[in-house]
């Protein structure tokens, strides 16, 4: 196996970082608002690609945050923006954050 370029393969793979938020039910109507704002602010990072953003059909108080980046994340506390994100939620619920690399970059072409 050829280490040099499993190591530069390593690096060039993306990486997501996810914030799953459950919220208040009293403050949900805050944190959507939050949410909308702290995510304009944010895209403006370089290193950050795409935020998407998710809520739970069957619950409405469960959000999913995906912040997918170009690159891979070692800190286990996660990125910049992981952290401002968490900071700005963590006063509407509980937040459960985690790192992802991505593993394997085959694909299918359709």
């Amino acid at each position: 196996m050829n280490l040099e370029f499993y190591s530069k393969t390593m690096r060039r793979m993306s990486c997501l970082e996810i914030l799953e938020i459950r919220v208040s039910q009293h403050r949900q109507e805050d944190f959507q608002q939050e949410l909308e704002k702290t995510m304009k602010e944010t895209m403006e990072e370089k290193n950050v690609y795409t935020i998407q953003s998710y809520s739970r059909g069957s619950a409405g108080t469960d959000y999913l945050l995906i912040i997918n980046h170009r690159e891979r994340i070692e800190d286990h506390r996660g990125s910049g923006i992981g952290q401002i994100l968490i900071d700005a939620f963590a006063l509407y619920g509980m937040i459960h954050h985690s790192i992802w690399h991505e593993w394997n970059k085959l694909s299918t072409e359709i």
